[in-house]
C-alpha cells in the first residue's frame, strides 16, 4: 500500500480527538516528506479539517520543513476543494506561527476564489493583504488583476483597475494584464483605451503589449489591422520578439491562412528571433487541424532539431487529432521522434496510439509499443 493511502486510512477510522489522530498517524511509521503530504491532500476525499490536521502534524516531522513553500501545498489543496474558511484560517495561522506570508500565498488564495467565481472574496483578500503582512502594492494588484483576467472576469478586473487609479501606482505589467484580458474577448476598443492611458501615464508599451493587441485584433477578425500593428512596432522603438511573432502566427492559423503563418515563422528566423515552445505549439497544432500533416511533421522535426522538447501534454494534443482519422503513420512519426528526444509519453497518448494501430491491423506495432510501455498498465486494444 502506498504511503499516502496508509495515511488516508487513519482518517477512515473516525478517531475522536486530535491526540488520537496524531498518535495514529505517527504509528503508521512513514518517513514523511512534503511530496507525500501533497499526494494525500491533493487526492481522495478528506475533509478540510482532516487535511489541516494532517498538515499540522506533518510539519512537526523532521523531514518536512515548516516554511512558506510547505504551506503552498495545503493552501492549494484547500482552495482546489473549495474549503475557503479553512484556507483563510491557515493564512491567519501562518501569521500567528511566525511564518512569513508572501505574495504567492495570497495569489493562491485569490486565484482559488476567482476560479470558484467568488470574485468579491478575492477582492476582499486583496484589500486585507496587509493584515497578513503583505503590502497592498502594485505587484499585489497585478496578481489580483491577472487572476481575474485569466479566469475571464475582465469586467471585474476593470472595476478594480479603475477603482485603484491614483491610489496605487500602475506599472507596465498592470496595463499589460488589462490589455491581455480584453484581448481574450476581442474587445479592440477597450484594448486601445488601455493602451492610450498607458502612453498618457508615460509608460511605453513593450513587445508583450503589442502581442496582446495583435491577438485581440485577430480574435475580432481584424487580421489586416494586426499586420499594420506588427509593421509599425519597429517605428515605435520596439523590436518584435517571439511573443509578437507567435501572436501573428496564431492569427493566421485561426484564419486558416497557413502559408502566411509559416511565412511569419520564416521571417522570424531571418530576423534572428529565436522561436520558443509556444511558436511550435501553434504551428504544429494549426497545421494538423488544417490537415497539413506533412508540413506539421516537418515543423515538429524542426522543433526537435533546435533542442526544444515538447511537454507530455503537448505531445498528447498532437496525437489526439492524428489518431481520430486517417492512417496512424503521422501519429507514429511524432510518437517515435518524441520518445527519441526524451519526452515522456502519457498513458492517454499510448491508449490513443494503440487503439488507432489496432484499427488498421498493425498488430506488430501494437505489440512493440506495448512492450515499450511496460511500466504502465494499459487496457488491451479492442479486438476487431
Amino acid at each position: 500500500m502506498l504511503p499516502e493511502e496508509r495515511l488516508r486510512g487513519v482518517f477512515l477510522q473516525k478517531l475522536k480527538g486530535k491526540f488520537a489522530i496524531e498518535k495514529a498517524l505517527s504509528s503508521v511509521g512513514i518517513d514523511m516528506s512534503i511530496e507525500i503530504v501533497a499526494n494525500v491532500v491533493d487526492r481522495g476525499n478528506l475533509s478540510g479539517e482532516a487535511m489541516v490536521t494532517l498538515f499540522n502534524w506533518a510539519i512537526r516531522e523532521p523531514n518536512v520543513l515548516k516554511d512558506v513553500s510547505s504551506y503552498y501545498v495545503i493552501l492549494r489543496a484547500l482552495g482546489r476543494r473549495k474549503f475557503f474558511d479553512r484556507m483563510i484560517d491557515v493564512l491567519r495561522g501562518m501569521v500567528c506561527e511566525g511564518v512569513d506570508v508572501d505574495l504567492e500565498c495570497l495569489s493562491i488564495g485569490m486565484d482559488s476564489f476567482v476560479k470558484a467565481h467568488y470574485v468579491r472574496k478575492a477582492v476582499e483578500l486583496f484589500e486585507e493583504s496587509e493584515d497578513f503582512g503583505v503590502r497592498c502594492s502594485t505587484e499585489c494588484l497585478n496578481v489580483l488583476l491577472r487572476c481575474l483576467c485569466e479566469r475571464s472576469h475582465v469586467t471585474a478586473a476593470n472595476s478594480v483597475f479603475n477603482g485603484k487609479r491614483g491610489k496605487i501606482e500602475f506599472d507596465c505589467c498592470t496595463y499589460n494584464v488589462m490589455i491581455s484580458g480584453w484581448s481574450k474577448l476581442g474587445e479592440v476598443e477597450e484594448m486601445e483605451k488601455v493602451m492610450k492611458e498607458m502612453l498618457e501615464s508615460g509608460i511605453g508599451p513593450n513587445c508583450l503589449s503589442f502581442s496582446y493587441l495583435i491577438e485581440g485584433l485577430g480574435r475580432a477578425g481584424r487580421v489586416n489591422d494586426s499586420v499594420e500593428v506588427f509593421d509599425s512596432i519597429k517605428g515605435k522603438g520596439c523590436v518584435p520578439d517571439a511573443s509578437v511573432y507567435n501572436a501573428m502566427i496564431c492569427n493566421f492559423m485561426f484564419a486558416r491562412d497557413f502559408d502566411e503563418a509559416v511565412k511569419y515563422y520564416r521571417r522570424m528566423l531571418e530576423e534572428e528571433c529565436e522561436p520558443d515552445l509556444d511558436t511550435y505549439s501553434k504551428l504544429v497544432s494549426g497545421l494538423i487541424k488544417g490537415r497539413k500533416v506533412a508540413d506539421a511533421l516537418e515543423m515538429f522535426g524542426e522543433m526537435l532539431s533546435r533542442g526544444i522538447v515538447p511537454t507530455t501534454g503537448l505531445v498528447t494534443s498532437f496525437l489526439k487529432p492524428l489518431c481520430s482519422c486517417g492512417p496512424p503513420h503521422a501519429a507514429m512519426v511524432i510518437y517515435q521522434k518524441a520518445r527519441k528526444a526524451g519526452c515522456r509519453i502519457s498513458q492517454s497518448a499510448y491508449k490513443l496510439l494503440l487503439y488507432r494501430l489496432s484499427r488498421f491491423g498493425k498488430c506488430e506495432c501494437c505489440a512493440c509499443n506495448g512492450r515499450s510501455h511496460t511500466q504502465r498498465i494499459l487496457p488491451k486494444p479492442p479486438c476487431l
